[in-house]
């Protein structure tokens, strides 16, 4: 696939050659939308949805008998609404600016080595694989990206739920000591009441037996 524009070369008589095509993106994990619909990267709203209708026209369930044709339609019809949600769309511009961006960076370090060894410098054909190939890659390392967030995350909330458990945990302790606490407290006062009131009744029948006895000697006299 050529990054500048593209001309139209769909052929009426092309239609399993068209289905074949689309047909090598079905069960891949990353699939590029231009390269789908076979146009440039840079190519405007209009062209997209003009290629699309072409091919469409050409490979629709209800237009063509092959067997293939509705998978290779869903796959054309994915990729079309795919560049036409300006969200999906804008993120992976990004995603061709960044490949672009290291393939150049790559290339340009490799041709500056080359040239100190008096090589040949790398080919310009292959520019498009290698951005195709970096696009792959940088979708890759997103995906690695966003799993490692999602589970940095889960981690996160995770520990928060331990620390949250142990925070309840450690309440309940320090309620249950202090109920003992207080239930220990009110055994000693019970007990210290008690052992005042036994005090108080030997103190009371001491007192009565030595009044009884100061009455006897009283009457004695």
């Amino acid at each position: 696939m050529q990054i500048n524009e593209k001309k139209d070369d769909l052929d009426q008589n092309n239609i399993k050659s068209q289905i074949d095509r689309l047909l090598t993106f079905k069960n891949v994990t990353f699939i590029d939308p231009f390269d789908i619909l076979n146009i440039s990267y840079n190519s405007t709203e209009e062209q997209i949805k003009r290629k699309y209708r072409a091919t469409a026209m050409l490979i629709h369930p209800d237009k063509c008998d092959l067997p293939e044709a509705s998978d290779a339609f869903h796959i054309l019809e994915q990729a079309y609404k795919f560049l036409l949600n300006p969200e999906t769309k804008y993120n992976f511009k990004n995603i061709l600016s960044a490949a672009k961006e290291r393939v150049e960076m790559k290339r340009k370090e490799i041709n500056e080595s080359r040239q100190k060894k008096n090589l040949p410098l790398l080919p310009n054909d292959t520019i498009d694989d290698e951005i195709r190939e970096m696009i792959i890659k940088i979708n890759k390392e997103n995906e690695d990206n966003i799993k490692y967030q999602r589970e940095l995350k889960f981690s996160q909330k995770k520990r928060e739920r331990d620390i949250e458990n142990q925070n309840k945990e450690q309440e309940i302790k320090l309620e249950q000591r202090k109920k003992e606490w207080e239930g220990f407290r009110d055994k000693r006062v019970r007990n210290w009441n008690r052992f005042k009131d036994k005090v108080s009744k030997k103190r009371k029948k001491k007192e009565n037996r030595e009044r009884r006895e100061d009455e006897k000697k009283d009457r004695r006299k």
